[in-house]
């Protein structure tokens, strides 16, 4: 029996491929899971329905919170933070405004270029607050309501006891009365989260808006880390006739269900990585603040990517061979004989 050597050929590398693409599609994607806030419920159902697909394995935030702390004791910087805030604490006792307004500066700058928001919110709500006195006894109110809200932010429960002056008092209550939901995280908190966790690409921010109270959109925000940008938003309106619990259940039903065959069909593509996931605290309008407004890019043609081209070489290539093997006599001989 003779089988001709193009045919051996093309069908090792057929094999191959579909070994490959076996192998690829047994292979599940991480996804990352921070909770947070009122968005915790939808969270949950989101979460079970991710973990439904083969393709995809959900961690918890703890998974990646030792990375982050590894990541920040490299440069010392929550450290550095930290003393920064006992010195402006200091120096706020001292009377010394100047000098304390400097130092929690620096310790916000510090805070911000980490990612002490997820493990050490407190400490970053602290100097927040610490910023927020020192702006009232300065009189700058603007400042001291930013700063307010940012420490309301970072600890909901915080609350002023009888040691602050009855001025203080009076301005954070005032503030966190009329204090906008917490922002999304911004592109550059995100982007930082995706470069300490290895093999992530992409971040998807899960966030609840809310009406008086009452959930009325429940929301998806899908952050490229190459672009650093918020890229592509998707949204559940949450049934206002089912009551709060009722609706938002039934909107994260059908915004896992669409988020689930979105991944698996981005992780088709050759240029797929896992998924990096966070759900967030409620947020009625995301873009309030500038440093969280999403930037929404639009995606390049499909000829100009790079793995199109890549591909149509590749097939190129295949080809070429393929022609010059079949003007090609070679056959292999397969035959048996029998010789006495």
């Amino acid at each position: 029996m003779r089988v001709p050597r193009v045919q051996l050929r093309w069908g090792a590398a057929a094999a191959a491929v579909i070994l490959l693409q076996g192998v690829a599609l047994a292979t599940p994607h991480k996804v990352l899971l921070f909770s947070h806030g009122n968005s915790q419920q939808a969270a949950n159902i989101i979460l079970e329905i991710l973990n439904t697909s083969p393709r995809l394995t959900v961690l918890s935030a703890t998974a990646v919170v030792p990375l982050l702390r590894q990541a920040d004791l490299a440069d010392d910087s929550v450290r550095k933070a930290s003393d920064l805030h006992e010195q402006g604490r200091q120096a706020l006792l001292a009377l010394d405004h100047d000098r304390a307004h400097r130092l929690l500066e620096e310790a916000r700058q510090l805070l911000e270029h980490s990612s002490a928001w997820l493990y050490e919110p407190e400490l970053v709500a602290q100097v927040h607050l610490l910023r927020g006195v020192v702006a009232v006894r300065a009189a700058r109110p603007d400042l001291a309501r930013q700063a307010f809200i940012a420490a309301h932010h970072m600890d909901p429960a915080l609350e002023l006891d009888a040691h602050y002056s009855p001025q203080v008092r009076s301005a954070f209550e005032q503030t966190v009365a009329s204090a906008p939901p917490a922002p999304a995280p911004s592109a550059k908190q995100l982007a930082r989260i995706a470069s300490v966790v290895p093999h992530t690409n992409f971040a998807l921010v899960i966030t609840v808006d809310e009406i008086h109270g009452q959930p009325t959109l429940l929301k998806a925000l899908t952050f490229e880390k190459r672009q650093k940008a918020y890229v592509e938003v998707d949204s559940e309106q949450i049934p206002s006739a089912s009551g709060a619990s009722g609706g938002l259940v039934q909107s994260a039903q059908a915004l896992g269900q669409r988020l689930k065959r979105q991944l698996e069909s981005r992780l088709l593509g050759p240029a797929s990585r896992p998924f990096l996931a966070a759900t967030l605290p409620t947020s009625r309008a995301i873009a309030r603040l500038p440093y969280s407004t999403p930037v929404y890019v639009r995606t390049k043609p499909w000829y100009k990517r790079w793995y199109v081209w890549t591909t149509v070489g590749v097939v190129a290539a295949a080809a070429a061979v393929a022609i010059a093997l079949t003007a090609r006599d070679d056959v292999v001989d397969l035959s048996v004989s029998w010789e006495r």
